[in-house]
């Protein structure tokens, strides 16, 4: 009941979006983009390419984005509120902790109770960090349901689960942070997801 009732919560926002992107024709994958200004460090920002975003510089995006603002034409794209950005909020108050202070090694340990414990959002959270690429394994997600069933543009938004990791990612490492892959097991009790650490990527 609990997870129907967080799934309900968040649908229309993944309805809203898929509907913009279907009618603006948008084809680039989403991005979670770094805080970079103080006024941004509570918030959370997805930038969506509308061609195909090789050759981007989302770090200089970061530098150059304002607040409140929702298209840019250079390149030409769009700015999303991460649907995970409250969820990171109150992550960050039941550990005490400010993201934009925490190493990788921070997060592998204090990210997961924090997830199970304090919210019990999952029954099991696993966190791996290989190089730039970070996979998180995930038990009985209260999510499941969205998982399983949003198309591959939503998929890398992530539910909010995988949207707040995302974003506890991008504020401790500094960097654009790219939802590589979201893969259920069959029957849904474990999802596996991989987040790219796009160091450097222009």
């Amino acid at each position: 009941m609990k997870g129907q009732l967080l799934e309900s919560t968040a649908r229309p926002y993944y309805v809203a979006v898929e509907g913009l992107l279907d009618h603006l024709g948008y084809e680039g994958a989403p991005v979670y983009l770094p805080p970079k200004q103080l006024k941004a460090l509570k918030g959370g920002t997805i930038f969506i390419a509308a061609e195909k975003d090789e050759g981007i510089d989302y770090n200089r995006l970061s530098d150059e984005i304002q607040i409140g603002q929702l298209f840019t034409p250079n390149p030409s794209g769009i700015f999303l509120a991460a649907p995970g950005v409250g969820l990171a909020n109150l992550l960050e108050e039941e550990m005490g902790k400010d993201f934009t202070k925490e190493s990788l090694e921070d997060l592998q340990r204090d990210l997961p109770p924090a997830i199970i414990e304090g919210f019990e959002l999952a029954e099991g959270v696993e966190m791996e960090v290989e190089r730039e690429v970070v996979v998180v394994k995930v038990t009985n997600s209260l999510y499941v349901a969205f998982n399983e069933e949003a198309d591959e543009r939503l998929k890398r938004i992530g539910c909010p689960l995988v949207s707040a990791i995302a974003l506890a990612l991008t504020r401790a490492t500094g960097q654009p942070i790219f939802v590589e892959d979201v893969r259920s097991e069959p029957g849904g009790n474990t999802m596996t997801v991989r987040y790219q650490i796009l160091k450097g990527a222009e």
